[in-house]
């Protein structure tokens, strides 16, 4: 065994039952635990069980060797039709805080997976190093060396019952120096969870779990009460391709404590679920963007309901993105109705106008960063193309050297055969062997030679090409139109724009009288939002496609006006056409003119 026995530490240990694994907002929404995080379950129903549930324990390693366990006390077989078959899988390592969940994509994360494989800062290991688990009796045990003098420092390695299956693994270079907290990936599993303080393996050697460790050599983090006892769900309210996303995004990262209810996070969700979506996918838009999993419950959108239907059952923050819905009173109001004002404080968040100078700077520095690619990918094409016209031209001059020294050479042949017929003899034979061999002997090194300046020459172009990018991508700036924008130009619309043009007409400011527990705006005030959305609106009236507008009442009075008086016109027309009918108008309107004449 590569592990030695753990030595005496009389440090003050952690509280009694301080680990815990399976609370907000340390899990994803489909996480069921059980017996105080001991038994995680998750969800396996309308979607679900597609996904990865995942969970990460509240207590994260920083130094010392430290271990924790897991039983698979369930495979659940979930039997539905369609193409797409459901797994059973578990995968077992360490993250860091805030990181994501998701151990398979993870950049801050390393563990070994149930299919015998370990990933390491989002790298799959090329071969397998174990077998895959087994179901039931079987205890596998994740061990964490961070003890700077084991000979195994920066490993982590993996046990079955007791016995080692892999040799130790060394962590990423981002994960070094990092408090490590346990993380549990599963689906469609019941799983076992130990902590300690005893192990329920007979270990090779004496190592302490992770309700054995002493204070010092970990970081417990301690779930935030919430203020007034209520969490918080957010309902950004933004107009369409304005920053709704890079809002959010922004916010997020500051603040990942919030979990983001949106189509875009069910996506994403299910891609580093390992699902995999049709090569010709359709973008569609953010606020519904194509799924194509060939999944009913996600390319349907009905496991976005699912989920909405679960998140207020479970104590967390939350934002629900949605760009159309949070524009629209009604929208707004079923929204509301799904997260009760007893567990919940409701914020709608108002983001309209012009933002402050921190989003323009992040604005500025991607449009800087997508002028760089571009002028990068342009410069990087173009000198490859020099470089090629230059090969091309080399190799011309070459074949050239090569058929004007064939000719000297078959020219020299020429001679010395013509020397051989006139009666050189035996001299003539030896000297053209002599100078064969020399020949010979001459190309072996010019071959060498010729072979290193090759690659010494394909080094210095490819050196020379990224300088020149290097030079372009400095000098670029933005134009004055460029600072002048306020929002990023999207690639995918927020909206699609056949939906947009059905209900721009109905998007408003919310109001407390919604339902909400406060409005906030963030960009302006009240009024200017109301005046920027009003604007907006008028805008898009001007060049908008609208498919549904319906006319008002007096279009509707006027337009029926003007058909009876078509009507009566054309009644006329048809008169006037037939002869017998053309003298009786005739007559009455002669009579009419007479009669004019005679009131005057």
């Amino acid at each position: 065994e590569l592990e030695e026995d753990a030595p005496e530490d009389t440090r003050p240990r952690i509280a009694a039952d301080a680990v815990e694994i399976g609370s907000p907002p340390d899990t994803t929404i489909n996480v069921m635990p059980s017996r105080g995080g001991k038994v995680l379950m998750s969800l396996a129903d309308s979607g679900f069980q597609h996904l990865v549930a995942a969970a990460r324990c509240n207590t994260g390693v920083k130094t010392g060797r430290y271990l924790y366990e897991v039983r698979i006390l369930e495979n659940k077989q979930v039997m539905e039709p369609g193409k797409v078959k459901t797994k059973q899988t578990c995968t077992l390592g360490f993250t860091t805080a805030d990181s994501s969940l998701m151990l398979a994509t993870s950049a801050d994360g390393v563990g070994f997976d149930s299919e015998g494989y370990c990933v390491s800062g989002g790298e799959w290991c090329k071969g397998r190093l174990f077998p895959r688990f087994a179901a039931y009796s079987r205890l596998y045990g994740v061990l964490l060396n961070l003890d700077p003098v084991s000979p195994n420092c920066h490993t982590v390695s993996l046990f079955c019952d007791g016995e080692r299956l892999c040799k130790p693994q060394p962590l990423p270079e981002s994960l070094k120096g990092k408090a490590l907290f346990p993380t549990v990936n599963y689906r469609n599993m019941t799983l076992q969870v130990n902590f300690g303080p005893v192990s329920l393996s007979n270990m090779p050697f004496k190592c302490r779990m992770l309700q054995d460790a002493a204070a010092a050599d970990v970081e417990l983090r301690k779930p935030k009460s919430p203020a007034g006892g209520k969490r918080e769900v957010l309902f950004p309210v933004t107009l369409p391709d304005e920053g709704s996303f890079e809002w959010l995004n922004g916010f997020l990262s500051k603040n990942p404590q919030y979990t983001e209810l949106s189509n875009r996070s069910v996506l994403d969700w299910g891609v580093k679920s390992g699902l995999y979506r049709n090569r010709n996918t359709w973008q569609g838009c953010n606020d519904k963007p194509a799924m194509d999993f060939g999944i009913k419950e996600f390319d349907e959108y009905s496991l976005q309901t699912s989920i909405r239907s679960v998140a207020p059952m479970i104590p967390r923050d939350y934002v629900v993105m949605e760009v159309r819905g949070n524009l629209i009173a009604e929208e707004r109001k079923k929204a509301l109705a799904e997260f009760g004002a007893d567990d919940f404080k409701r914020v709608a968040v108002v983001l309209m106008g012009e933002p402050p100078a921190d989003f323009k700077a992040k604005v500025y520095e991607q449009l800087l960063e997508d002028k760089r690619a571009k002028v990068a990918r342009e410069v990087r094409q173009k000198k490859v193309m020099e470089l090629a016209e230059k090969k091309k031209a080399k190799k011309a001059e070459e074949e050239a050297a090569k058929q004007k020294a064939k000719e000297e050479a078959e020219a020299k042949a020429k001679e010395a055969k013509e020397a051989k017929e006139a009666g050189e003899g035996e001299e003539s034979k030896e000297g053209d062997a002599e100078e064969k061999a020399e020949d010979k002997e001459e190309e072996a090194p010019a071959a060498e030679v010729k072979e290193e300046e090759t690659k010494e020459d394909d080094t210095n172009e490819e050196s020379a090409v990224e300088e020149a990018i290097r030079e372009a991508q400095a000098a670029v700036t933005l134009t004055d139109e460029e600072k002048a924008q306020w929002f990023p130009k999207p690639q995918v619309e927020d909206i699609a724009k056949k939906d947009l043009g059905r209900c721009f007409g109905s998007f408003s400011i919310p109001a407390k009288e919604e339902g909400f527990d406060e409005v906030v705006f963030k960009w302006h005030g009240e009024a200017e939002a109301a005046k920027v959305l009003k604007e907006w609106i008028f805008a898009k009236k001007l060049t908008q496609r609208v498919d549904d507008l319906q006319p008002g009442q007096a279009f509707k009075d006027t337009w029926g006006e003007w058909t009876k008086n078509l009507a009566s016109w054309r009644k006329l027309q048809s008169e006037w056409k037939d002869p017998t009918k053309r003298k009786a108008l005739l007559a009455k309107r002669a009579e009419a003119k007479k009669k004019a004449a005679e009131e005057k």
